[in-house]
């Protein structure tokens, strides 16, 4: 059976270190759960971002949601400079490996000339930050800083309505309470911004014999479910509640990678929107 798996998988969706990394987070699953091993130190080995890479850029499924949310932003640019837009701003949220910005990054750069962006990076670990700069260092109106998404925003520097566009990949589903954090990052936003975000929509069984290790325990409705992953019923439930005045999402049910069961919502703040929605009920 898991030599059958590895065929299907590598060189069709995504990298054999893939693989290779789940068989070897299974064979220690053991010393996993009696805290002998630390996750990190698996998906991280010496501090080499092999596995990170071939989870979250290379597979089939992370390549489409990237491409998605890239074009999401060139789309909201491009509708920015359309209205006479001078600046983007734009913040990444948990943004760990860059497997997002390297492809929102070309999009940006494209906007050269039209639009004047600035971007900030970034994540709760130097680690991160580190990799981050030399690996975006041609790109000068990229900044980089240390963000907790369980502590206050405001009182780590970043300030109401101060982005055109957040982004989130796969980090939200950290958050102690996902419906606190989603409504303070939509406070970042002013009327018109975006919140991209890319999620797990189900239990994923690789995914909780590895990186459900590195995992905070939730505060919110995962707590009541007792699952790790928030499914699309209840993602969109907390983009509304935290104030959404639009939700979109893909791919569709009728798409090929639907059955992988991962999303990419791009949620609007529209306060006035939102009003008459609330005001019609």
């Amino acid at each position: 059976m898991l030599e059958r798996g590895e065929r299907i998988w590598d060189g069709r969706l995504g990298s054999p270190l893939a693989m290779d990394y789940l068989i070897s987070n299974a064979r220690q699953l053991p010393a996993l759960m009696r805290g002998e091993r630390q996750a990190a130190l698996l998906l991280f080995p010496e501090g080499k971002m092999d596995y990170a890479n071939a989870l979250y850029r290379n597979s089939i499924t992370a390549r489409y949601l990237t491409k998605a949310t890239a074009a999401a932003v060139s789309r909201i640019c491009a509708e920015k400079i359309a209205a006479g837009g001078q600046t983007a701003h734009l913040v990444e949220i948990g943004a760990g490996t860059g497997a997002t910005t390297a492809v929102v990054a070309p999009c940006l750069k494209a906007c050269a000339g039209k639009l004047a962006v600035d971007y900030l990076f970034t994540d709760v670990s130097q680690f991160f930050l580190a990799a981050a700069r030399e690996t975006f260092r041609d790109c000068p109106w990229m900044r980089f800083g240390l963000v907790n998404i369980d502590r206050e925003f405001e009182q780590q520097g970043l300030a109401p309505e101060s982005a055109d566009i957040v982004i989130a990949a796969g980090v939200l589903n950290n958050a102690f309470n996902t419906d606190q954090t989603a409504k303070d990052l939509l406070q970042l936003l002013p009327d018109g911004g975006w919140l991209l975000v890319v999620e797990p929509t189900r239990e994923f069984p690789e995914m909780l014999i590895s990186q459900a290790f590195m995992m905070t325990q939730p505060e919110d409705d995962r707590k009541n479910t007792k699952t790790t992953f928030l499914s699309v019923r209840q993602w969109e439930h907390v983009f509304w509640q935290a104030g959404a005045a639009e939700v979109r999402s893909l791919p569709s049910d009728e798409h090929m990678l639907a059955p992988m069961e991962q999303k990419f919502f791009a949620v609007k703040k529209d306060s006035r929107t939102r009003l008459k929605q609330e005001e019609s009920l």
